[in-house]
């Protein structure tokens, strides 16, 4: 979980893995809100910059609520033909992206994410929420996209996650200051 910086300091990488509507962004914010000094990214966050600078589209709006559809298609393609040359472009180029700041990563999706977070020294944790608590935040099931590869893959035991340095990090069935306490506890026996 301990990366040892240049600095000769150590940084602590999470990688949050979980199925859609679990809350690991809510995690991840709940921790960052604690001031441990924790940054939040997403392995998305490489596929943006990346796309944005190929294609000399201004980064905002690959962020923009309103705007991201439009590029969704291209940036699909862009990711598939980048993975197709290189299946862990994007897992290397986010931990390239990151300084010696504590991080945490919301969206651990795939195998290739996985293996470069381990080299890198991130400890894989998984969030769960029931599916009754997936659908009050909006979750739908789609096959076509619950059943994606993305979706399934880091679908792991809790002693899998335990083996590879993590765990299986809680229920997130909670409310926020539940949710809070449970990111306090977590971090100041890890810290």
């Amino acid at each position: 979980m301990y990366l040892p910086s240049m600095q000769g300091t150590c940084q602590m990488i999470i990688m949050f893995a979980g199925r859609r509507k679990t809350g690991k962004t809510a995690v991840a914010e709940a921790m960052m809100g604690l001031n441990f000094g924790f940054k939040v990214c997403s392995f998305a966050d490489a596929l943006k910059t990346d796309f944005s600078d190929v294609y000399k589209v201004p980064l905002s709006e690959l962020y923009d609520v309103d705007l991201k559809e439009f590029y969704r298609a291209d940036l699909i393609e862009h990711a598939s033909e980048k993975r197709a040359k290189n299946r862990y472009y994007f897992a290397n180029l986010l931990f390239e992206m990151l300084d010696d700041d504590p991080w945490i990563i919301d969206d651990l999706r795939t195998v290739e994410e996985l293996e470069v977070g381990l080299r890198r020294g991130a400890a894989p944790w998984k969030v769960y929420a029931d599916n009754f608590t997936r659908r009050d935040r909006g979750w739908k099931y789609t096959p076509h996209v619950d059943e994606h590869f993305t979706e399934t893959e880091m679908d792991l035991s809790q002693e899998t996650f335990r083996e590879l340095g993590g765990g299986w990090f809680w229920n997130n069935d909670n409310d926020s200051r539940a949710l809070r306490h449970r990111a306090f506890d977590f971090l100041t026996k890890r810290l």
